[in-house]
């Protein structure tokens, strides 16, 4: 199942990853409706206010006040958030952090690249090939997703 204009939140606390995502999302799909949190602690706050959820939430692993993880475990842990896809967007590797976000069931475990270049093909590969059912089925070995495999 496709989303058109899908309500996506985004937290990273570095500004070039923001401005970088951003830009990239309005070239994708021109109707998403992004929100953008400097920490974890800002995007619970959001969410406990909301009456319509996102559709999906991209949380950077290294945040300050409350980190990605954290908010992952909050938002599985909690009846009214727990469906919303969690996809972790962060500069690790570490096989821990992978794991790890797995475990605390995030849906998926993207690779921020390096390159602006690899940036935008990795994320309009996402955007474009998405599928939302599919993306709450994401399988261990279809969990990793970084630039240099596609």
């Amino acid at each position: 199942m496709k989303i058109e204009n899908p309500e996506i939140i985004f937290a990273d606390d570095d500004y070039d990853d923001r401005i970088f995502f951003r830009e990239t999302v309005k070239k994708v799909i021109p109707g998403a409706r992004l929100h953008e949190f400097l920490d974890g602690k800002q995007v619970m706050n959001h969410l406990a206010g909301l009456d319509t959820l996102p559709h999906m939430i991209f949380l950077d692993i290294n945040m300050p006040f409350k980190t990605g993880i954290q908010c992952l475990k909050e938002i599985r842990g909690n009846e009214r958030f727990c469906h919303i896809p969690v996809i972790m967007f962060t500069t690790s590797d570490s096989q821990f952090d992978i794991d790890n976000s797995f475990d605390c069931g995030a849906n998926l475990y993207i690779h921020k690249p390096y390159s602006y270049t690899q940036g935008i093909k990795l994320l309009t590969e996402f955007f474009t090939e998405l599928d939302f059912d599919k993306l709450r089925e994401v399988s261990r070995e279809k969990f990793y997703m970084a630039s240099d495999l596609i």
